[in-house]
């Protein structure tokens, strides 16, 4: 372990000891978010990273150790019958580690944490990272079950810390959580340099429209977009789109994008590990989500001085753009609103001045060394 990230805190002449408790690290926002903040709590703390699956697509710095509880598995059934069996493991090595704190990532691992205090009496920090209203809506019982016992299990937090002030209020509200148990702390941005590799890798044609993240029409909205698109190419017929990103949905946006006629402006990259790359090229992001926590792309699309137009759903967008001064907000379900939005920004160089200066300065909000004193500061307190 290097020096830089083994000189973690000490007081009251003990060490710090925290578990970070995550489903896996595999290709999502919150897995990304964990890989950014681990190598920075682990400067303050001992800090163990825990998988409850033995999924890596995110690595960690050499020398910071992960453990995985559980085999990597696709069945929601299993998931549910294996909770006890995690509880349980986790609960033996916050034992024999002398755990002071457990800070879990997403409702399954806060749901376990939770649970795992019972037993130990560690102390329990939850990151609650979407809207809990939407997040499970389309998921059936599983996502029934989910609601149910974090209704019930997060009232027994230290603390939970929520990635938008949008979902504090949500969780005040809709789980009756004291609001002296809840904070708010954005998701760090990455800043570690591109590689030259992955920008000469990107084969968008210019000038093209990106869209970043998961194929999953119910949440990201990449339909919106499709049909946004095919309107702007009346004005604009020399733009492209490209998706950045895999998932559930990605056979039927092509057929979509079929059926619109426009399969030949429209490129689908898959999933990279490197998005920004694309962001540096692209003449602007748009991200017409119908839910979310706190979209990462958002804040890395301006790091890279990458104008945004974004969906003014509930959590997020609004808080990250500041209410319109860093990316245009359209209203949520709008093709024709989005339309606009992009074809204003394409035509004004003075807008996309003005976005890429406020954006750039927003991004710093969001550098890892100050998400991290924020999350430090938690943990201490």
């Amino acid at each position: 372990m290097s020096a830089k990230i083994n000189s973690f805190n000490q007081e009251n002449g003990r060490i710090n000891r925290v578990i970070f408790l995550i489903p896996s690290l595999g290709g999502g926002g919150a897995e990304k978010t964990a890989s950014i903040l681990i190598p920075v709590l682990a400067r303050e703390f001992f800090l163990k990273t825990v998988l409850l699956s033995n999924e890596q697509v995110h690595k960690l710095p050499q020398g910071l150790e992960v453990v995985a509880i559980s085999p990597r598995t696709n069945s929601s059934l299993r998931h549910i019958l294996r909770i006890p069996l995690q509880v349980s493991r986790l609960a033996r090595m916050v034992r024999r580690l002398q755990i002071d704190s457990v800070l879990s990532f997403m409702e399954q691992a806060n749901i376990i944490n939770v649970l795992a205090s019972g037993f130990t009496g560690h102390r329990c920090f939850l990151s609650q990272r979407t809207n809990p209203l939407k997040q499970y809506e389309y998921k059936g019982l599983l996502g029934k079950l989910i609601m149910v016992a974090s209704s019930r299990t997060y009232k027994r937090a230290d603390k939970i810390i929520c990635v938008s002030e949008e979902i504090c209020t949500i969780l005040a509200h809709t789980y009756g959580i004291d609001p002296c148990r809840l904070c708010f702390i954005p998701n760090p941005i990455d800043t570690s340099p591109i590689k030259v590799e992955s920008i000469a890798s990107t084969k968008a044609p210019p000038p093209f429209i990106l869209q970043v993240g998961r194929l999953n029409i119910a949440a990201k909205g990449q339909d919106l977009t499709l049909h946004a698109f095919k309107n702007l190419l009346r004005e604009v017929p020399r733009l492209n789109l490209v998706f950045a990103g895999d998932g559930p949905d990605a056979a039927k946006l092509r057929e979509m994008a079929k059926r619109l006629g426009i399969m030949n402006k429209v490129f689908f990259m898959g999933w990279t590990s490197e998005p920004r790359a694309l962001m540096l090229r692209a003449n602007m992001l748009v991200h017409p989500s119908r839910y979310e926590g706190w979209p990462n792309v958002l804040p890395e699309a301006l790091s890279c001085q990458c104008p945004v137009v974004a969906a003014d759903c509930r959590t997020g967008p609004r808080e990250i753009l500041q209410d319109g001064k860093c990316g245009l907000l359209v209203p949520p379900d709008n093709p024709e609103a989005l339309t606009k939005a992009m074809l204003k920004i394409y035509r004004n160089g003075d807008l996309q001045e003005r976005l890429k200066s406020a954006g750039l300065a927003r991004a710093r909000d969001f550098m890892p060394e100050k998400i991290g004193e924020r999350y430090a500061k938690v943990l201490k307190g």
